[in-house]
């Protein structure tokens, strides 16, 4: 049975409800959000960024999806928001798990679905998220790549923004290049190209 949408609710209320409801949401500040599904383009791009990070991270870190949702830093509330990757090295952020506690990466694709306050407000909470040292955001309307580290000092900073093509470099040892983030897309060079290496 589909529970009501609550008001204002705490993280471990919140993964409780969220349990019953037929369509993904998070919580932002303390506030149940319904997580926006976005285009085939979307879609393909985040499958694509989530497969290509598990199968180059090394263990301990894993990469994760949307059913994934992840705890950072509210100013008013608690918040347990979801990407459409992100990469965690922690041991408390496996097995039974429910919820990622220590994420390292996180990547958002963005469409015209995800603009906005609520948008911004979920990047700030990246951002003051201590264990959070790149976030990765993708276009899925153009080629266009933008990501933001830690530097040494851990103040943000923001790479070289990719247009067209190049290397998109993870801060776990892992590269991709946009052909491979756009594969199989309405913005891929050549709809049919293989960019992945077959297993057979």
């Amino acid at each position: 049975m589909i529970q009501p949408r609550p008001e204002r609710i705490s993280l471990a209320d919140f993964l409780a409800w969220e349990q019953s409801q037929e369509h993904k949401h998070e919580l932002l500040d303390g506030e149940i959000l319904v997580f926006s599904g976005g285009s085939f383009d979307h879609n393909d791009i985040s499958l694509n960024v989530c497969r290509l990070l598990d199968d180059r991270v090394a263990p301990p870190c894993k990469a994760h999806n949307s059913d994934t949702i992840i705890e950072t830093r509210a100013s008013k509330g608690e918040s347990g928001l979801r990407a459409d990757a992100s990469v965690s090295c922690s041991s408390e952020d496996a097995g039974k798990a429910k919820y990622m506690r220590h994420p390292r990466i996180v990547v958002e694709v963005r469409s015209p679905s995800n603009v906005g306050e609520k948008w911004e407000n979920k990047l700030f909470e990246y951002r003051d998220t201590d264990s959070i040292e790149q976030i990765v955001i993708i276009e899925s309307e153009t080629r266009s790549v933008r990501s933001y580290v830690r530097d040494d000092e851990w103040h943000w900073r923001q790479e070289p923004t990719l247009v067209g093509d190049g290397v998109l470099g993870f801060r776990v040892g892992v590269e991709m290049t946009l052909d491979e983030i756009y594969r199989r897309t309405s913005l891929a060079k050549d709809a049919t190209a293989e960019t992945f290496v077959s297993d057979s």
